[in-house]
């Protein structure tokens, strides 16, 4: 009579627990996504690093194989 009977109070109460679950699951979802996202940046970043690494090492191994050709006279 006055207000919510019990089981009309127990059914709110399950209303808003499942609202909140679903607003935590949400809320951990996003921050697995941000976590994957920060995790596959990290891991392109490496792998541009590492081309850059193997770009330079040819590089040096093109000059230093220019300059033993140029100490041995052989300028063909």
């Amino acid at each position: 009579m006055f207000g919510l009977t019990t089981t009309r109070r127990l059914r709110t109460a399950q209303h808003k627990t499942v609202g909140l679950q679903t607003q935590l699951g949400l809320l951990q979802g996003f921050r697995q996504a941000d976590e994957a996202a920060r995790r596959r940046a990290e891991q392109d970043l490496r792998d541009e690093i590492d081309a850059h690494h193997t770009t330079i090492r040819k590089l040096l191994a093109a000059e230093d194989a220019l300059a033993a050709t140029a100490a041995t006279g052989d300028g063909r």
